[in-house]
């Protein structure tokens, strides 16, 4: 079987580009990306199957056309490892037999467009799900396909320089470790980090693993506060970590023709709506710290350019208030005052000028802490306080603000009732356990918090 010439190809895939035919694609962004190399520009699309899924149950293990096919038509559709091969031996569409592959995307067109069919009326069944696919989903594809286009570009001279200087640093602080242990080691080995931690130095051992007790986070977090060089090893893992992700990685990123690095955003994985960045991961270049923020120098604006950085000012809680409806909650953004100071006055029963900076940063955690319920143990740790003081903050904030109290007890309920919590715009989340368990009573005290609650606001 012979190839078809290329420019009869582009003559025939122009015909997407006029708007006459009601377009239909798996992965809009992808396909629209890879036509637009080729000077293709999509017309506007009506379906993306892998979309539709998403909209109508986020929590689906995956929206791929084949596993569409079998669940939804008991259909068992060709996958790439049959046309190209796998591990050593397998070859780009380009090397492939043009017979295969042209089995394997016939079948791939069909099976779009008759999942798109399918999916279709089960959005009409819901006009939140239909304005949530048609006015928010479709139209952000195509966004998010300009920017990993456009990308980002990056100054790996920048990078370079700070890799070294972090490199420096981080054999500092290995030095500095083996010199508390009195012998060489390697922090980046967990059992020697058990002997040392449990057995040399005889700190209490927390939750045991299979290789012995545990090393992560959480424990070292624990024992920062029993000896200097638990610090240390967070210290090295921290600096580690952002090296090896960001300044060694990141150049290696780079596309050498645009001179940009170029993620991908995937638009159908979180059961939450919210977006996230692969290959490489942009969302989670620290801020807050120093290093954080020498990283993120190294994106910079071509000539002629500004990069901006923009952010919803406490958007959680504004969205809170409004959901909620409670009044002292919603006083506090119509007044234009300081929120966190407020609810610090209201938490300590002080006059709010009269707030002092520790009283307004605990009101901080408690705010922000209550939308994602968390608990009086995971207050009290971030704020390095007895876990009854901090469980008297969040008593007194729902006392204070019972709007919100209320707000989250019907939520729950209204989940456990449906079996999924649903969002401003109508997006749903499946919870299948909330709907077992039932309805519960409000607690004694009034507050979500103390079940465990992990619902928070719904935005989009």
């Amino acid at each position: 079987m012979k190839h078809v010439p290329k420019d009869i190809i582009s003559a025939q895939l122009r015909r997407l580009t006029t708007g006459a035919l009601p377009l239909v694609a798996q992965g809009s962004k992808f396909q629209a990306i890879v036509l637009r190399r080729h000077g293709v520009e999509l017309g506007p699309l009506g379906m993306d199957p892998k979309l539709a899924s998403y909209t109508l149950d986020p929590a689906r293990a995956s929206h791929n056309l084949a596993e569409l096919a079998k669940d939804l038509f008991a259909y068992t559709a060709g996958v790439q490892e049959d046309v190209l091969g796998k591990g050593k031996k397998a070859v780009t569409f380009t090397r492939a037999p043009v017979d295969r592959t042209t089995l394997y995307a016939c079948e791939r067109a069909e099976l779009a467009l008759k999942t798109g069919a399918h999916l279709r009326p089960q959005l009409e069944e819901s006009s939140a799900l239909r304005s949530l696919f048609d006015e928010m989903e479709m139209p952000l594809a195509r966004v998010l396909q300009r920017i990993e286009e456009t990308g980002v570009r990056v100054d790996a001279g920048v990078l370079a320089k700070q890799g070294e200087v972090m490199g420096a640093d981080i054999a500092k602080l290995r030095a500095q470790i083996a010199e508390h242990a009195g012998y060489d080691l390697n922090p980046d080995s967990p059992t020697q980090l058990q002997k040392l931690l449990f057995e040399d130095l005889g700190l209490e051992a927390g939750r045991k693993t299979k290789t012995g007790f545990s090393t992560d986070a959480a424990v070292l977090e624990e024992l920062a506060a029993y000896h200097p060089v638990v610090g240390l090893i967070l210290e090295y893992r921290g600096l580690t970590k952002l090296k090896g992700t960001y300044l060694d990685s990141l150049p290696q990123e780079i596309n050498p023709v645009t001179g940009r690095l170029h993620t991908n955003f995937r638009q159908a994985v979180a059961q939450t709506g919210r977006l996230s960045s692969k290959d490489p991961n942009l969302q989670n270049i620290p801020i807050r710290s120093e290093v954080g923020r020498q990283i993120r120098e190294a994106f910079v604006a071509p000539p002629g350019k500004e990069l901006v950085a923009l952010d919803y000012s406490q958007i959680e809680l504004r969205i809170l208030a409004h959901l909620s409806g409670d009044k002292n909650l919603v006083s506090s953004f119509h007044d234009g005052v300081d929120v966190h100071r407020r609810t610090a006055a209201e938490v300590f029963g002080v006059a709010e000028q009269d707030v002092t900076a520790d009283q307004r940063r605990i009101a901080k955690a408690v705010n922000f802490g209550v939308i994602y319920g968390q608990s009086a143990f995971g207050l009290a740790r971030q704020l390095g306080i007895p876990r009854g003081k901090a469980g008297s903050y969040i008593k007194v904030y729902f006392e204070k603000i019972p709007g919100v109290s209320r707000y989250m007890e019907e939520l729950i309920d209204l989940a456990s009732a449906r079996g999924y919590a649903e969002t401003i715009f109508g997006r749903r989340r499946r919870i299948p356990s909330s709907r077992a368990r039932g309805p519960r009573a409000p607690t004694a005290s009034g507050s979500p918090a103390t079940r465990r609650s992990r619902a928070a606001p719904p935005t989009s």
